[in-house]
């Protein structure tokens, strides 16, 4: 399944088997600039996954962001304390696995999305909250 019509950001997600417990399992990528993160080895439980994700943006929608632009540069990643008023993490569950992860800043009716590697280089897509809103929202499993 395609969730996201921008090919600069979409999820893209499958289950290929579903245990006796009745957990999905499949491959999840985001794919951001024409890339899949996590990648092609990445398979989790899409039944637990779909649901986390979701949590994180309840929590994004409550979350009072300083509403200050932030360059990808001057973020120290590693800093909590300094972050905490400016960015939130955005839990991505068994993705975390793989070496991937995401901060997210919003401002007005924009997010910044930080996304990171396994080799820990962030990198960062900025798109309509609205639309990263729909994507996270419109997940099934």
């Amino acid at each position: 399944m395609i969730v996201g019509d921008n090919m600069s950001f979409f999820i893209q997600y499958d289950t290929f088997l579903v245990t006796d417990g009745g957990f999905m399992l499949g491959p999840f990528n985001f794919w951001i600039n024409n890339k899949a993160y996590p990648g092609e080895r990445c398979n989790v439980t899409i039944s637990s996954a779909i649901p986390i994700l979701q949590g994180s943006l309840e929590r994004l929608m409550e979350f009072k962001f300083s509403n200050k632009e932030l360059k990808l540069e001057d973020i120290d990643f590693l800093e909590e304390k300094i972050n905490e008023k400016n960015l939130m993490y955005f839990y991505v569950g068994e993705l975390g696995d793989y070496g991937f992860g995401m901060m997210v800043n919003v401002v007005d009716d924009q997010i910044t999305v930080y996304y990171k590697t396994e080799d820990f280089n962030y990198k960062s897509i900025k798109m309509d909250l609205s639309y990263f809103i729909g994507i996270i929202s419109s997940l099934k499993c």
